[in-house]
């Protein structure tokens, strides 16, 4: 084939690529397109080759015009591959309709939400009332109210978290200011249990926290007693632990119960045998209890020759180590996936 031929060749050859580059749909097909018209092995490669043959006078035509057509598909090449990328980042990733959905992943409730949640519906069949109080506190209600004396240590800043230039306001410490609220406002008979947050200047070890939360009950009638407290907690503690839960009241002092004790329950690591983390004893404080002082009931405006009662609180976190064998507090705020997937409701 001479010169002229091969213009021709050319030529043809020059359209049908920048029609295909121009047509080209994806990266992967203008890649095949540029192998094919551009590539070392292609149509135009080897028109080039035959500039060998040709006269010089048809080498300089011929050469120049077979170079620009080359510069020409190489830059079409690049402008498509420009306008493609800028396509597909606009629209983003393709979708392939025929793979399988992506499996949803589910949220679970926290574990101490689920503990709380079984501790309450216990109580509530028991015929505890469900009722909430606010969790910032006067001095009156967190303290006095509750038989504890001005000069009590717990009222030290070291233990409580006082509000910033308001003196007599507080985070409360416990839940038991709620009882302050309904003696004054209701007269007993009542059944009650609360729950939520709590705040102390807590040190940070394997049992405590400076926030963290508590469920209170209390018991107001005209005959309340110690027998009373420890059928109730007994049932309660045999609905939530399990039947053969063993559980014993040890004799302690709160200053709004009188008489006080210590509810414990054996340890959930050694059962019963002794181990650091019961302090060799082979139990593990579970809660407070006793009958709530006359002191308390004459102050929020009850008689306490007529009305008596009991209360309790308890620590959800506690409850919830005792019942799952956790051996740190800490686990529950980490945010460990691994750990909080292991319980669900």
């Amino acid at each position: 084939m001479g010169a002229t031929g091969e213009t021709d060749g050319l030529e043809t050859f020059y359209a049908e690529a920048l029609a295909a580059i121009g047509k080209a749909a994806t990266s992967e097909e203008l890649e095949r397109l540029r192998v094919l018209y551009a590539g070392r092995k292609s149509e135009l490669a080897r028109i080039m080759g035959t500039l060998a043959s040709m006269t010089p006078e048809e080498k300089r035509t011929f050469g120049a015009r077979a170079n620009r057509i080359k510069a020409d598909i190489e830059s079409t090449l690049t402008a498509r591959a420009a306008a493609l990328s800028q396509t597909q980042a606009t629209a983003g990733p393709a979708i392939d309709i025929t793979l399988p959905a992506t499996p949803e992943a589910p949220g679970h409730r926290h574990p101490l939400d689920i503990v709380a949640a079984k501790a309450l519906e216990v109580f509530k069949k028991l015929g505890f009332k469900y009722l909430e109080g606010p969790e910032i506190e006067s001095d009156e209600r967190n303290f006095t109210a509750l038989n504890i004396e001005p000069a009590h240590p717990a009222r030290d800043m070291h233990d409580t978290l006082y509000i910033k230039d308001q003196p007599n306001l507080l985070l409360r410490t416990h839940t038991t200011p709620l009882q302050t609220y309904l003696m004054r406002a209701v007269e007993p008979p009542y059944r009650v249990v609360t729950y939520g947050k709590v705040f102390r200047c807590e040190a940070v070890d394997a049992t405590h926290l400076p926030v963290f939360h508590q469920i209170d009950a209390f018991f107001v009638d005209h005959k309340a007693s110690m027998a009373d407290l420890k059928s109730t907690l007994e049932t309660w503690a045999a609905e939530l632990f399990g039947a053969k839960t063993k559980i014993r009241f040890r004799p302690s002092y709160f200053p709004f119960t009188e008489p006080s004790c210590e509810v414990e329950v054996a340890c959930f690591l050694c059962h019963g045998q002794g181990c650091p983390t019961c302090k060799r004893s082979g139990w593990i404080e579970l809660l407070g209890a006793g009958l709530i002082h006359p002191n308390v009931l004459e102050h929020n405006g009850q008689d306490p020759k007529k009305w008596k009662g009991f209360a309790f609180g308890m620590g959800v976190e506690r409850v919830a180590m005792t019942l799952w064998g956790i051996p740190d507090i800490r686990l529950f705020y980490e945010n460990d996936l691994d750990f909080l997937e292991q319980f669900n409701a």
